[in-house]
């Protein structure tokens, strides 16, 4: 009797640790941003300090470019928010997809500048569950890549026509733009960029586990099982280097070398399994969504050396 109670203990114990981690899903899937920063503050991870001054003065000149709200209704009901950003004589149109918790204006100030000044009009969206946006849950990129398409599709239609067009996401919103490369986007867009995307979201629940030395034996399955029933969406199926096998379109893949959320050899995995043309920029020292910082002028130049071969030797623009 005193086993039976043992083993009723201790499953009861498992019972208690599983759901507690669902809740524990949940209650991350539901904490999208709820309030607009104007500037980057002081108290950012260490590894901002050096960047932050050159950040807020890039943040600074963006919010005295004039821009329209715009907006969309997602494929399931919801009314999402993006800035469009114009410039003088604009050849090109980008829009931003910003990462978990962001929003683009603090995801992509420096980025902004630079396409603005080559004149490359920008929209900075707001994913699902942010700020502006409606919805109650992140997906991870599952539901994201329609809303992606649903920009795609409505710029498209209010821009010049044949005018083109690139999607560019960091972290999480680069998974969206990385599941959405499968999707049949208007026929001007013309490349897509993914800066430190993960490969797969489960893995990535996994290793977010082991980095909070949390076991990722119950958190992930918790995960998974949370979004099964609260959204009808398989997190360990349904994977951005599984949508890139089957990509429309050319992709940038950027990358810090010492990114240890979003595991380097991630990029790596979708690079290989990428079937249109493609690139990796790798950059040393660099962790999680700052190669772009870390190494500007490496980053810039990519994006440039793209723009020429996408955006002006194909007689776009």
């Amino acid at each position: 009797m005193l086993v039976l109670y043992i083993v009723l203990s201790i499953i009861a114990v498992m019972v208690i640790a599983y759901v507690g981690f669902v809740l524990v899903s949940f209650k991350i899937s539901t904490t999208g941003i709820q309030k607009e920063d104007d500037l980057f503050s002081d108290d950012q991870l260490p590894q901002l300090l050096p960047y932050i001054d050159d950040m807020r003065n890039c943040r600074m000149w963006l919010d005295k470019v004039p821009y329209d709200d715009i907006y969309v209704t997602s494929y399931d009901g919801l009314k999402l928010y993006a800035k469009y950003y114009h410039c003088e004589q604009p050849r090109a149109v980008a829009i931003l997809v910003h990462g978990y918790k962001g929003d683009g204006e603090t995801c992509y100030p420096k980025i902004s500048k630079y396409l603005l000044e080559q004149g490359i009009e920008v929209v900075i969206i707001r994913q699902r569950a942010h700020v502006h946006s409606e919805g109650k849950r992140l997906c991870f990129g599952l539901k994201e890549r329609y809303d992606v398409k649903s920009w795609c599709d409505y710029v498209s239609s209010i821009i010049p026509k044949g005018m083109p067009m690139f999607v560019s996401g960091i972290s999480m919103g680069a998974a969206s733009v990385l599941m959405a490369s499968s999707l049949e986007l208007p026929g001007n867009v013309k490349f897509l960029v993914s800066d430190c995307a993960f490969s797969d979201a489960y893995k990535e629940f996994e290793n977010v586990a082991k980095l909070q030395k949390i076991p990722p034996f119950l958190f992930a399955p918790a995960g998974r099982l949370m979004y099964k029933i609260t959204e009808g969406v398989d997190i360990k199926k349904e994977r951005p280097v599984d949508e890139v096998k089957h990509s429309r379109l050319p992709i940038l893949i950027i990358h810090g070398e010492a990114d240890d959320f979003v595991p380097f050899h991630m990029c790596k995995e979708i690079y290989n399994a990428c079937s249109q043309d493609k690139e990796l920029i790798t950059v040393p020292g660099a962790v999680h969504g700052m190669s772009y910082l870390v190494d500007t002028e490496k980053c810039t130049e990519a994006f440039q050396r793209w723009i020429d071969k996408y955006l002006v030797a194909d007689g776009n623009t």
